[in-house]
């Protein structure tokens, strides 16, 4: 990777050419630099008193609004422990411990644990739309689909999940790599714009 990385080049090369001080920091602070901390420091927000908060009145955050609705959250939905963004379509499905970006859809009789959604950029036509309506044939459209069992992911901006996907949480299992998805730490990551055809196991 030709990127610096802070504790592994910006430090030592500075030491090497100046003076370096320390400063005291008290405040909230997480290393993402691995595919297991990045999922844990999102799914921690989840959490009923979490280290770090958006609603913390003395240190807000401030991001460029989007243009999205609300989410609708249709009958028969279940959400425990979920960090839910704008634009979402939710019906009948059941969330545990997730994180739901914007613009996320999932499709009814879905089960998501412990999950990482980036969602999508752009608002996308209602999944009760037929193939031939939405333009799309024989991949499924963004967003999870219908009777899907989804646990211990990231699912990346722009994912297709096809109805009837299962994604298990086997924390042992090895690194893979593939075109549409990757297991890292023992988390699948379904890279972004990945397709995931209808009734897939991993």
């Amino acid at each position: 990777d030709p990127r610096p990385d802070f504790g592994s080049h910006i430090l030592p090369s500075s030491l090497a050419s100046g003076r370096v001080v320390a400063h005291p920091f008290d405040g909230y602070w997480q290393d993402i630099g691995t595919i297991a901390s990045f999922f844990e420091a999102n799914l921690a927000m989840t959490d009923p008193e979490p280290a770090f908060s958006f609603f913390d009145p003395e240190w807000p955050i401030y991001s460029e609004p989007g243009c999205f609705p609300a989410s609708e959250i249709g009958d028969g939905v279940e959400l425990r422990r979920v960090v839910l963004a704008d634009g979402c379509r939710i019906h009948q499905a059941s969330l545990h411990r997730a994180v739901i970006g914007t613009g996320s859809t999932i499709g009814a009789g879905s089960s998501l644990r412990d999950v990482v959604m980036m969602g999508s950029d752009a608002l996308r036509p209602h999944r009760s739309l037929s193939a031939e309506e939405r333009g799309e044939q024989g991949v499924p459209p963004v967003g999870v689909g219908r009777g899907c069992h989804i646990a211990r992911a990231i699912l990346d901006k722009g994912a297709r999940i096809g109805d009837g996907v299962v994604i298990r949480d086997l924390p042992d299992r090895p690194p893979i790599e593939t075109s549409s998805y990757a297991i890292r730490d023992g988390i699948v990551v379904v890279v972004k714009n990945g397709v995931i055809p209808p009734g897939t196991v991993i």
